[in-house]
């Protein structure tokens, strides 16, 4: 059997955890990953190109089932000589005076309106910085360069190219949940992926469960949350 996968760079530990575990329930199967933007990931599923694909953020896109596995924290990744980092969490406000380094809006539509609205809510618009382009490039030029900082998921930190880059949760905190995108969600490859995916959430949530704050906003959806549960 070959699954065909879309992934993105801040998948993080989970997808390897997820790798296993489909390993050990179907030791045959074959998993090719593929990388691209949000929008190609969606339409390869659409055409058949690929299988299935990990999509941040919930979407509308038609022809597609779309299943919360997950979510996954926001931190703020900065330099680790500036100030700030001596923090044990930041508000979003308080980078306020600092340019922000984030996707193009017609990169990601979602992430940089559900950013820029949070902003907003902290009592700022922020000042932009230099696009922000691949994980590896731009943490690295957040630690080495001008003064800058960007949002970004946990999973991508996992990756921070050295220590001048430092990350500091964000309070209070924030979350996106994390999707997988499917043609049909009842054939075996999907129920195969989405059962990995519910058994990787449950281990990467320890004893305690998912955070609390997603809990008390009903993050969970009924299929995460009765699989965590058993």
């Amino acid at each position: 059997m070959l699954l065909r996968l879309g992934t993105s760079h801040a998948m993080g530990s989970r997808l390897e955890t997820v790798l296993r575990i489909l390993g050990e329930r179907q030791p045959d199967l074959q998993v090719e990953l593929h990388d691209g933007p949000p929008w190609a990931r969606l339409r390869q599923v659409r055409e058949n190109e690929l299988d299935a694909t990990f999509i941040h953020m919930q979407q509308e896109s038609p022809g597609l089932s779309m299943t919360t596995v997950w979510w996954d924290s926001l931190v703020i990744a900065l330099p680790a000589k500036s100030p700030l980092a001596r923090r044990p969490a930041l508000r979003l406000s308080d980078m306020r005076e600092i340019p922000l380094r984030t996707v193009e809006r017609s990169e990601n539509p979602r992430f940089f309106d559900f950013l820029w609205e949070h902003c907003r809510e902290g009592g700022f618009e922020p000042v932009l910085g230099k696009p922000f382009t691949s994980v590896q490039n731009t943490l690295a030029e957040i630690g080495l360069g001008a003064p800058s900082w960007a949002v970004v998921y946990e999973g991508a930190m996992e990756g921070a190219p050295n220590s001048s880059v430092v990350s500091r949760p964000i309070h209070p905190p924030l979350g996106v949940p994390v999707c997988v995108a499917v043609r049909d969600p009842a054939c075996s490859r999907s129920r195969l992926l989405l059962e990995a995916c519910w058994e990787a959430a449950r281990q990467h949530s320890g004893p305690g469960g998912p955070p609390p704050y997603l809990a008390a906003a009903g993050a969970m959806t009924g299929a995460y949350s009765a699989h965590a549960a058993e």
